[in-house]
């Protein structure tokens, strides 16, 4: 576990608060753009990826509901700590979509060979829906839109380090 300090700013160009990671913290604990972790705030928990600032620091972007669950004030400074998050994802698999991949060796092998970001933002957008209905509705919606791409457009491949 990693605690470290974080400023708080508000980017204009994302348009939302983000948690800003000194280039200290980032050399002292080896953090890297990319890295998925655990994150908590004042009590709130997300899972959350790792941005380059540019700078040599990174941030971590804070949606305006969790800022406010946390009481996350902008130009403030938080306790802010990190665990590694090694899941395959980085978020909970929805259940239907799960079913989908395992019934469809064809879309599971599309859905493989998309980007780790690509896969993590179906999987977003389909356990967003609360209901299974409309899980599934989506899900199988959204598979349609894969299995139409063109096949030299998916990139199949070995897989090294999460990236093809």
């Amino acid at each position: 576990m990693i605690t470290i300090e974080s400023n708080v700013q508000f980017n204009s160009h994302l348009r939302m608060k983000i948690l800003v990671i000194s280039s200290e913290d980032v050399q002292q604990h080896g953090l890297q753009p990319g890295d998925r972790f655990h994150a908590e705030a004042n009590g709130e928990k997300w899972r959350c990826g790792l941005v380059s600032y540019g700078d040599g620091s990174l941030y971590i972007m804070l949606n305006k509901n969790r800022a406010a669950n946390a009481g996350i004030e902008k130009d403030s400074i938080i306790t802010l700590s990190l665990e590694e998050d090694n899941s395959e994802y980085g978020m909970e698999m929805p259940e239907e979509l799960r079913a989908l991949l395992e019934d469809d060796s064809e879309f599971d092998k599309r859905f493989h060979a998309q980007t780790k970001g690509f896969q993590r933002t179906f999987i977003y957008y389909v356990a967003n829906y609360k209901s299974e209905e409309k899980r599934l509705e989506h899900a199988t919606r959204m598979m349609r839109n894969i299995m139409s791409f063109p096949t030299d457009k998916v990139k199949i491949g070995p897989v090294v380090n999460g990236k093809l």
